[in-house]
């Protein structure tokens, strides 16, 4: 890696500002699951993004990646959108910010309080693993197995306005690549006929040849699935480029949108930065790649903009011409 540049000591001011400003969340998880090597609560300091921004503008700047987890509200009608409390497990939460450290940039646990206005300095976004969303988003009934819980709702109304509000590269993991699907007008099944050996269980995932996910990861990987729904009809402007190597599931969609980098797996490759997991080296690629899209962002997006050329006429040029 190249070495970090040599900066100018900060005014005392900011740095002080640096260091005090934090916000401490307490996070917590109320079942075990039989899977997961660590379901502890937790309590971690969460660094406003403004203050990263500040740090980032002060050292060595990397791309900023924003990370919008499933979080339980206080009431489950929709309306009320206070949070009881962020719960999410200690394994993941570590996890990500292992990942993304490695793949070269700085993570920022979205609240749900952030204005859609700050979140637009973000240079990338992950939207993770959650619980299972409600069919009335793509139009059918809900299924007997389905693990919906009503505050979902708010969970997907807002991962909706993050994504709409900004333009910067996507990353679905799990049900956030489910919800990409479902978002662009796709479907979902809502149990998979053999959902046991995609929960908890380490898949071989094959790339389609030529695909961005292929040149990321190459033609196989494993991965950790831990899901029990899986892609039905897929959305206009997607394309399938991962299944597993057993039953053919998609396992990994693309947008075959030009103008915006956004892509989606269903496996787990944060688990990568945990070797109990046994997953492939080569799903640190993956957040390299999510890391590398978001610098090209942030250089198109803090570059000055060049004035338009002015549309002529083949006459109006051949009269300009005549004063050259």
């Amino acid at each position: 890696p190249n070495p970090k540049p040599q900066t100018p000591n900060p005014e005392p001011e900011i740095v002080a500002s640096i260091q005090i400003r934090a916000e401490t969340l307490d996070l917590k998880f109320k079942q075990k699951s039989k899977c997961l090597k660590s379901c502890n609560s937790m309590t971690f300091t969460r660094v406003p993004l403004s203050v990263l921004i500040a740090r980032n503008k002060l050292t060595y700047k990397v791309p900023l990646i924003g990370i919008n987890f499933d979080y339980r509200y206080e009431s489950r009608d929709p309306s009320n959108q206070e949070v009881k409390q962020i719960e999410y497990i200690e394994e993941f939460v570590n996890e990500f910010k292992k990942t993304i450290k490695d793949a070269g940039a700085e993570l920022y646990f979205i609240h749900p309080g952030d204005s859609l206005e700050k979140l637009k300095q973000l240079d990338a976004l992950i939207i993770p693993g959650s619980r299972d969303f409600h069919s009335k988003h793509y139009g059918e009934e809900l299924h007997k197995d389905s693990r919906y819980e009503p505050d979902t709702d708010i969970h997907f109304e807002r991962c909706k306005a993050i994504y709409k509000a900004l333009d910067c590269p996507v990353l679905g993991i799990c049900g956030g690549m489910q919800f990409l699907n479902v978002l662009h007008g796709g479907t979902l099944v809502q149990h998979l006929d053999h959902a046991e050996q995609h929960q908890c269980h380490v898949n071989i995932i094959r790339q389609e040849k030529g695909s961005r996910l292929e040149k990321v990861l190459g033609a196989e990987c494993r991965g950790f699935c831990y899901h029990h729904q899986g892609i039905g009809k897929l959305a206009k402007g997607f394309r399938v480029t991962s299944v597993d190597s057993e039953h053919g599931y998609p396992h990994g969609i693309e947008s075959t949108d030009p103008g915006r980098t956004v892509f989606g797996v269903i496996w787990h490759p944060e688990k990568v930065s945990n070797p109990e997991y046994n997953c492939s080296p080569n799903n640190l690629l993956l957040f390299k790649e999510l890391v590398s899209e978001a610098e090209k962002f942030r250089q198109r997006r803090n570059s000055p903009r060049k004035a338009p050329k002015p549309h002529l006429s083949p006459r109006s040029k051949q009269v300009a011409s005549q004063f050259l």
